[in-house]
């Protein structure tokens, strides 16, 4: 409800809430929209013994699945945020999925909120998993712990002003046409990053993000052809 009757105002919908379609929070997520007096997505998918979508999705926006990586490369497409609320092995696999995306740069960062503090710090030790080597410290950055959901929407917030100022500091040094991006979290500095006047500059004016040059499109290129 939160969410859909703020950022659905005046015919705009800066963030419109998905589900999986099914009962429990999904249901919940979706049912807040409809007394918001917003609209919704669902998007169900064929199980053998639940998940029938559940009455409170926008009916035009009702949409029903046979295969789970078809349905996930739909949540995916467009989201702007992911919301994990507890559950069970399909929860665990979809969080995680979009975490090594975002980890690995297979996609756009975006903001990952996980709700109940008492539960993900039960279920996932991740600070075990830095002390272990398996994950770096910087990636536990790439999620927020929240337990209301004035924290949810607050989140959501943070990571909109991150954006805004990543977007800034590229068009206003003219780093897109440069070939560089941004990043919240630090990942080293690539090879001759050291040599840019732009990055230097670019650097001092946003201290809080990290440069880094993308490779060119030439050299991937030629590592195409030495694999063959």
């Amino acid at each position: 409800h939160l969410i859909s009757s703020r950022f659905q105002k005046e015919a705009r919908r800066d963030f419109v809430v998905v589900t999986g379609g099914g009962p429990g929070i999904m249901e919940a997520a979706n049912r807040g929209a409809y007394e918001a007096g917003a609209r919704s997505i669902g998007l169900n998918i064929t199980l053998p013994h639940e998940q029938a979508p559940n009455p409170y999705v926008s009916p035009e926006l009702a949409f029903r699945f046979h295969y789970f990586a078809l349905r996930k490369m739909h949540f995916l497409l467009h989201a702007r945020g992911l919301v994990a609320f507890p559950g069970g092995f399909g929860t665990l696999d979809e969080l995680f999925e979009v975490l090594t995306l975002i980890q690995t740069g297979k996609m756009a960062p975006i903001p990952v909120v996980l709700v109940g503090r008492a539960f993900w710090r039960r279920v996932v030790d991740f600070h075990y998993l830095v002390s272990e080597g398996y994950i770096s410290r910087a990636d536990v950055g790439l999620f927020t712990i929240v337990d209301k959901a004035e924290e949810i929407v607050a989140a959501l917030e943070r990571f909109q002003h991150s954006r805004r100022v990543r977007g800034a500091c590229l068009g206003g040094f003219g780093m897109r046409e440069r070939g560089w991006i941004v990043a919240d979290q630090p990942r080293g500095v690539g090879r001759g990053e050291q040599q840019s006047d732009i990055a230097g500059r670019a650097r001092e004016a946003c201290p809080q993000l990290v440069i880094r040059r993308l490779r060119p499109a030439a050299e991937f290129q030629h590592v195409g052809q030495h694999d063959r």
